[in-house]
């Protein structure tokens, strides 16, 4: 096989020219940062996942940290996370000066579930006084916060009944998930908070930041306040020159500049996603046939975020690719793993049995939008020469690529 000419990259923005002409309106304009154009863009937000409220953010990490001081996660908490999931959306918990539990996640979906939390809760937890109790750690369990992992949903009606049991708040860590379905309903108005990542790698981007989306009037009021400071009125609403500081604050607000590319990017989203399901779809049927190697889990409601497979001699593999002109990515290397949270010396590799036999083999290939017909049929002959390089299999069938009938 003869290598691309040039690097494939694991992700790629997709912007056009709708975009830029955004962009520059809102330059000329002469208001730049959180202005009206973000409140647009909030409201077409709020109306697209059906929420009653919809806050932008200049991260979804600082959405996780708004939403968790919102519901008063102080020093002496704890928060239910999965192990398998990005460092955001346990640091936050660190950040309220709470403790992040990691839970073990589903061997085959990658996702966090009721028996995986209540693997832990037996192992680990008391309930009492209605309150449900961290016995190595002394602390209160506040809530639980599931990550729809590569954009699959996790089950919200058995976690939903679970936090009801224990008295806990349930949050999404959306991420990777914007646009998914969960029984045919938009996720982001279907518990306490939904986080979303607009970050470059992602669905729809605005470069960096975020949202959440809440049915709860009081989180909300009291995001949009902490996300500026803690004023008491937003500096484009202001009719005087006196303000008040009434709250905590950060500066998590996005600039009108980015939510002008939001604008466009969710206006773009269902042609994006169709592509995106296109080429998961085409990877699928192209890969059924390599013995050995574990396809992207199926999910119909998937915003089709990461496209995985599990491969023995994962990393040689991976070097094979990148040989070839492709880049890849790993999603993700346990949170126990690294060494922040190693140091911290709450967490026992032995309670993390499907996130090591799932870290071992794991690794994400492109997809993206952006990725042209010759983009999609390089990784399946890349992957297909890896599998025979390392499998020894001869004479396999190259594939043609039947484009274009998604539209």
């Amino acid at each position: 096989m003869i290598p691309r000419k040039t690097i494939l990259p694991f992700a790629k923005p997709d912007i056009s020219d709708e975009e830029i002409a955004k962009v520059k309106e809102v330059l000329l304009s002469g208001w730049l940062t959180t202005g009206k154009i973000t409140e647009q863009f909030e409201e077409t937000i709020k109306n697209f996942t059906k929420s009653k409220h919809a806050i932008v953010l200049n991260s979804a990490t600082a959405g996780l940290h708004l939403a968790l001081r919102s519901l008063n996660v102080n020093a002496g908490d704890a928060v239910i996370v999965p192990a398998f999931t990005f460092t955001a959306t346990a640091e936050v918990v660190f950040r309220c000066n709470g403790i992040p539990l990691l839970v073990d996640v589903d061997r085959d979906s990658y996702l966090i579930t009721e028996k995986t939390i209540m693997d832990f809760i037996d192992k680990y937890c008391e309930f009492r006084k209605n309150q449900l109790m961290h016995l190595p750690t002394k602390t209160i369990i506040k809530g639980i916060i599931c990550v729809h992992y590569g954009g699959r949903v996790c089950d919200i009606d058995s976690l939903k009944n679970l936090a009801k049991k224990y008295n806990l708040f349930l949050g999404e860590d959306a991420a990777h998930a914007f646009g998914s379905m969960y029984k045919n309903k938009m996720i982001g108005s279907l518990t306490d908070f939904t986080v979303f990542s607009f970050y470059a790698t992602k669905n729809i981007t605005t470069g960096e930041g975020g949202a959440i989306t809440t049915n709860h009037q009081d989180i909300a009021k009291k995001i949009r306040r902490m996300r500026l400071h803690g004023f008491d009125i937003e500096t484009y609403k202001r009719k005087k020159n006196v303000y008040d500081v009434i709250s905590e604050g950060y500066k998590y607000n996005l600039s009108d500049v980015l939510s002008a590319i939001g604008i466009v990017q969710l206006k773009r989203n269902p042609e994006m996603l169709l592509k995106r399901k296109f080429i998961h779809q085409y990877y699928q049927n192209q890969f059924k046939n390599l013995t050995g190697l574990k396809l992207n889990p199926e999910y119909e409601g998937s915003s089709y975020h990461l496209y995985t497979i599990e491969v023995p001699n994962r990393d040689k593999f991976a070097n094979i690719l990148k040989e070839q002109g492709i880049q890849t990515s790993i999603h993700f290397k346990p949170l126990y793993k690294m060494t922040y949270y190693k140091n911290k010396k709450l967490y026992s590799i032995q309670d993390y049995s499907n996130c090591e036999a799932i870290f071992k083999k794991i690794l994400s290939l492109p997809i993206y939008s952006a990725m042209s017909e010759e983009d999609i049929q390089d990784v399946v002959d890349a992957v297909n020469f890896a599998y025979e390089n390392l499998h020894q299999k001869k004479n396999q069938k190259k594939f043609v690529l039947p484009f274009l009938s998604h539209k």
